[in-house]
């Protein structure tokens, strides 16, 4: 990992690969990413603000298709390291949330329902823009695990159909 000094001072993390490349360039936060400010040459192209990641997924030599987009997968933007890059559809990139700040539980996926009295955790899903109930479950631990179950299958599916995508270009 290495580190590039943005116009603001702020510090943004690259891979070692790409650094020499990018640290070439004036890089500025802007609406919630990190711009080029140059303008410079890609491909004979003339291009001028374009994000920092959109460079780092160019120079490891893929292509987004076409209602695609680059998700940070630890959501923090000045993590640009390949690694933490991905292509994503956008139903995975709005699943890649932190807890919502009314969730007092500290787990996602679960809710403590009181009038169940027997099964008071309840284990939910959003797939494809659609709550699904998963169970009822006696323990916070049980629905948890029912919750990080359907959310790797999910997860797995719909990451497998991104590559089935990136495969047909």
């Amino acid at each position: 990992m290495k580190i590039i000094i943005a116009i603001d001072c702020s510090e943004i993390q690259v891979s070692d690969c790409d650094h020499l490349f990018l640290s070439g360039y004036n890089w500025t936060y802007n609406a919630g990413y990190y711009r080029c400010t140059n303008r410079c040459l890609w491909n004979n192209q003339q291009v001028h603000n374009k994000f920092l990641h959109w460079f780092v997924i160019q120079l490891m030599g893929l292509k987004i298709p076409e209602g695609f987009q680059i998700d940070h997968i630890d959501r923090n933007v000045s993590n640009n390291m390949r690694p933490n890059l991905r292509i994503a559809s956008p139903n995975m990139q709005s699943q890649n949330t932190s807890l919502q700040h009314n969730n007092i539980i500290g787990v996602a996926g679960v809710r403590f329902i009181k009038k169940n009295k027997i099964k008071p955790w309840v284990a939910r899903i959003c797939i494809n823009r659609k709550q699904i109930q998963i169970g009822s479950y006696f323990t916070l631990e049980e629905a948890n695990e029912a919750y990080q179950t359907a959310k790797l299958k999910r997860d797995t599916e719909e990451i497998q159909r991104v590559k089935e995508r990136l495969l047909s270009l």
